[in-house]
Formats: C-alpha cells, structure tokens, sequence
C-alpha cells in the first residue's frame, strides 16, 4: 500500500514536509520518502499497469498561490520518468520482430495512444445474430481497456494480453443468466438460447473486477 502523511512547524507552513509510505497490508512501514513543499498532501493517488505510484497534489506555499504537480514513484519510491507515449514491446507479437518496423496489419499492436478512440469497434462487443431465435455469437473485443484512478485523477490501460475474462449474461430484471470463463485465445462464445425466455438481455465482460465492455441482444 502507498500512504501520504504531512506534518509541519508550529504555526509554520514553511517547515511542512510530506512523507510517503509504502506499508505492508498490516500497515507496517516497508520503507519512507521525504517530499517537500506539498503544503496540503496529495488529492489522488494510483498504481499503474507495473505497479508504479502516480501522485497528484498542490504545490507551493501560500494559499491561493500554488501548482498542480504530478509525481511518479517507481517500486522502490524513487522519481521515476514521466511517458507521454505508451511502450509497443515485441512481446505482443505471435513472432519475434527482426527490425524496429513493426506492420500492423500483421502484428495487430496498439502504437498509439488515440487507438480506443480511432477504432473503438476493437474495444466493443459483437454480437450475432441479433435478434435471435435459436442461437447467437457473442465475439470478445480484440483488446482490453480498463479505467481506474482515484478522486480527481484516472488512468486508462490497455491490455494487449490476458489469461482470462469473465463473460456474463443477464435478464432485464438483473439475474444472471449464463457465466463462463474465457481464455484469451478464444475470441467467441456460441449460446443456444432457444429455451431462453424472449426479451432483452446484457452481456458483459469481467476483466480484473471491472466491467471493461458491455452489450444488449434481443431474443425473439
């Protein structure tokens, strides 16, 4: 766990020191960093995909005047490199690469930070036929995009690779129909749905407890 405590002089705001933690689940201190000029502590704090602390809070000494400032601590609570743009690693290709050109009609790898929004369909769920009668296709989405943050502050990873999802099925009154554990490596669930009851029903992905896509289909 990564705590934020900050202390300071009597009467002082500029002796204020803020302090960063990082505890066991018992809250046991692991180690501590010292930070200063954070006058009221950090608003927002997260983990990214490879378990780095982004922190945000103000910076400066007297109220109004101060600054937004982002930190980025790696694992053992030094400063790390802020990235403006995501990584792209051979590891998410089927092959090794034998130069820097990567042909992304091959490759299928996400080099740009904009992709959910160019091409959202990769991120979605398919489904088909719909309506349907006697059985329907739900396809699983190509790539994963998962948002978490705290108050103020989120983050958006994308997963290029997986273990498993979580794909559910529910009636319009909430009880879940259908649930299944889906490797990776297969890209669609075929449901027989003819003895299901007509109407309107939601299908949803379950990716590390968040719900990373959803979709409503018709029975007939």
């Amino acid at each position: 766990m990564i705590i934020n405590g900050a202390w300071k002089g009597p009467n002082s705001w500029d002796t204020t020191i803020n302090g960063v933690f990082k505890t066991d689940t018992l809250g046991n201190i692991i180690m501590k960093k010292d930070l200063f000029g954070f006058t009221n502590g950090f608003n927002s704090c997260i983990t990214t995909f490879d378990n780095k602390a982004v922190l945000i809070g103000p910076f400066g000494l007297y109220y109004p005047y101060w600054q937004t400032v982002m930190i980025k601590l790696n694992s053992g609570l030094e400063y790390d490199s802020i990235y403006t743009r995501p990584f792209t690693y051979d590891s998410l290709c089927p092959y090794p690469i034998a130069s820097d050109t990567i042909l992304l009609d091959d490759c299928e790898v996400v080099v740009d930070i904009d992709e959910p929004i160019k091409n959202p369909e990769k991120t979605e769920l398919k489904i088909f036929p719909n309506p349907a009668s006697q059985k329907t296709t739900i396809e699983l989405p190509e790539y994963l995009v998962r948002v978490s943050g705290g108050f103020g502050f989120s983050a958006t990873t994308i997963y290029h690779q997986w273990k498993d999802v979580r794909l559910e099925v529910f009636d319009l009154f909430g009880k879940l129909i259908f649930s299944e554990t889906v490797p990776q490596h297969k890209n669609s669930v075929s449901l027989h749905v003819s003895s299901w009851s007509p109407g309107m029903y939601l299908a949803r992905i379950v990716f590390m407890n968040e719900v990373v896509a959803r979709e409503k289909f018709v029975i007939n």
